[in-house]
């Protein structure tokens, strides 16, 4: 019962938040409903404080019907303590929809707490993107921010969590992007420990997303299902 209790306290105090971030854009936006698929791979590299990892992620739009974004994104990780993580990778994907190609170099940092059985992780990603299509190429930085509960075997053998993203763009680029907070990823799902090399975890999202034209804004439901395999 104190377990269901914090549960349901840390929820009602991050709830709000993401919904009001992740509400829906404009009266013009884009009803979608998606489907993502993640997996992720990661190797430590002997004794060493480094792990390589490399993520794959195709996504489905158009109600699930269409098969418009594939992301490949390799990246070296370093555990600089206990509680945290830097990481720099590179990420290609390309976009069915938009017919274009966009590639990224990327660094992040990951702070981790664990408090009895609830654990809290905060990541802040900086982005290098790079757009190329028919009309050309063009350049632009994007800052990340994810905040992530989940509460450790709550539901035995499942953990409920709950993550929150939100976006910020540093360059304003015609057909592009708009300026500033401009996008936000809201998740509700649970995760299980399948044997000791693989977890899954599946959930359901949100994304609102503001975009250069008012009539192209996204507001987008869907599931994620995610794979992760440690060697």
């Amino acid at each position: 019962m104190a377990r269901l209790k914090l549960i349901i306290l840390s929820f009602r105090a991050f709830l709000p938040v993401a919904l009001f971030l992740g509400g829906p854009t404009t009266a013009h936006a884009l009803d979608d409903l998606q489907g993502w698929f993640q997996f992720i791979t990661q190797k430590r590299l002997g004794d060493t404080p480094f792990t390589a990892q490399l993520e794959l992620q195709p996504r489905y739009s158009d109600d699930q019907k269409t098969f418009n974004l594939n992301l490949i994104r390799p990246s070296l990780n370093y555990q600089a303590s206990k509680h945290i993580a830097i990481a720099l990778g590179y990420l290609q994907l390309r976009d069915e929809d938009l017919i274009e190609r966009e590639s990224r170099i990327w660094g992040q940092t990951t702070h981790r707490l664990q408090l009895e059985e609830l654990s809290f992780a905060s990541r802040l990603r900086v982005e290098s993107r790079r757009w190329s299509d028919t009309s050309g190429d063009s350049d632009g930085w994007r800052a990340r921010f994810q905040t992530r509960l989940t509460f450790d075997g709550a539901l035995d053998p499942f953990s409920p969590f709950i993550t929150d993203e939100i976006f910020y763009e540093l360059d304003a680029l015609p057909s592009r992007s708009v300026g500033g907070l401009n996008q936000n990823r809201l998740f509700l799902g649970v995760s299980t420990k399948l044997n000791d090399a693989f977890t899954a975890e599946i959930s359901a999202f949100h994304v609102n997303q503001v975009r250069d034209q008012p009539q192209s804004d996204l507001n987008a439901f869907g599931l994620l299902i995610a794979i992760l395999h440690t060697w």
